[in-house]
């Protein structure tokens, strides 16, 4: 037991259901665009996951990234050390 009464909920949704509800004017346009910017990055995500080369190469940028910070840091603590 929740101690939640589902029953006005269960009743809003089905009257819902019995009553078409028309869309505000410009819905359509803003769920087309959103899709779109959506499946931008959608599909180069499903392709890293899936694309044993594309893992690769994100694999191999991210050890480059990791080594160019590591270096940075290095070399500020190395001229801190020298100042």
């Amino acid at each position: 037991m929740t101690g939640y009464d589902d029953q006005p909920l269960i009743e809003a949704l089905r009257a819902l259901r019995e009553e078409p509800v028309e869309p505000p004017p410009g819905f359509e346009e803003r769920l087309e665009e959103h899709l779109r910017r959506e499946l931008r990055w959608r599909v180069p995500a499903r392709r890293i996951a899936h694309d044993r080369r594309v893992r690769y190469g994100a694999s191999v940028g991210g050890v480059v990234v990791a080594v160019a910070a590591i270096a940075l840091v290095l070399r500020r603590q190395s001229k801190r050390a020298a100042a």
